[in-house]
This record gives C-alpha cells, sequence and structure tokens, in this order.
C-alpha cells in the first residue's frame, strides 16, 4: 500500500505544480530563467558559461579562434545583456 500512496502523492504533485508554473515568460534571458529556477545562487560561473554561450548561439558573439571570441552586435531583446 505504500507504493500507491508514493503514486497518489506524486501525482498530486504533479498537478499542483506544474512546470509552467516555476518559469516566467519568455522576457528574461536564458541566463536569468536558470537562476530564476535554480536553487543555489552561487553558482555564478556555470551561469556565465550559460549565458554566453546563449549569446553564441544567437548569433551575436562569433569565435574567431580557439580562445578568441567577437562580439557582432549589441542589439539584445534584453536591457540586462547589454553592458
Amino acid at each position: 500500500m505504500i507504493w500507491l500512496k508514493r503514486i497518489f502523492v506524486l501525482e498530486d504533485v504533479e498537478r499542483t505544480y506544474r512546470a509552467t508554473s516555476f518559469v516566467p515568460e519568455e522576457d528574461l534571458s536564458l541566463a536569468t530563467t536558470v537562476l530564476f529556477i535554480s536553487k543555489t545562487k552561487h553558482a555564478f560561473s556555470q551561469l556565465l558559461t550559460v549565458a554566453f554561450l546563449d549569446l553564441i548561439r544567437r548569433g551575436l558573439v562569433r569565435q574567431i579562434d580557439k580562445e578568441t571570441f567577437t562580439l557582432l552586435s549589441k542589439d539584445t531583446a534584453y536591457d540586462h545583456e547589454v553592458f
């Protein structure tokens, strides 16, 4: 019977806390969204990597060689990405 209770509890949790209730609308960048939903706020180096790779994915930064990157545009959809 313990397994049945576990199934009911898990179904109740899934019904109550859908993924959409934790993730904000798409008015935040990927890195900000990760920071928003992460339990620890101390992984700054990982968030910096996420933000940088997101800029590369969106074509705002280009890799020149193995250790060199160049900024192609500062036109981002989010004001908090520009400095």
